[in-house]
């Protein structure tokens, strides 16, 4: 196959937003088997995407102060997981009064 037909074969299967969220939520889940609580970011980069998923680590056992995990998980443009870093721990609460301040 040339390289204009692989190229636009590739293009053509690239996966979009929702199936790299989708696809990001899976690989989180699957590599550390937490509940997500959100995702905090998505964007495409040259090999694909770039996902932050924030994780409950630690649900709280009063009120609403649970310790949350940062991970970016990097996706090739078929949606194959291909790198998971952990970027840090907050609590809910004080990364909500950080948001607040703002």
């Amino acid at each position: 196959m040339s390289d204009a037909k692989t190229k636009s074969a590739s293009v053509a299967k690239a996966i979009t937003v929702p199936l790299a969220v989708a696809a990001a939520r899976d690989a989180a889940q699957i590599f550390t088997d937490l509940p997500v609580d959100q995702i905090s970011a998505c964007e495409r980069n040259d090999g694909g995407w770039r996902v932050v998923v924030d994780l409950v680590e630690n649900k709280a056992r009063a009120g609403r102060n649970d310790l949350i995990v940062s991970f970016a998980v990097a996706l090739d443009q078929m949606g194959e997981a291909v790198s998971f870093q952990r970027l840090g721990r907050y609590y809910r609460e004080d990364h909500a009064k950080g948001m607040a301040a703002s």
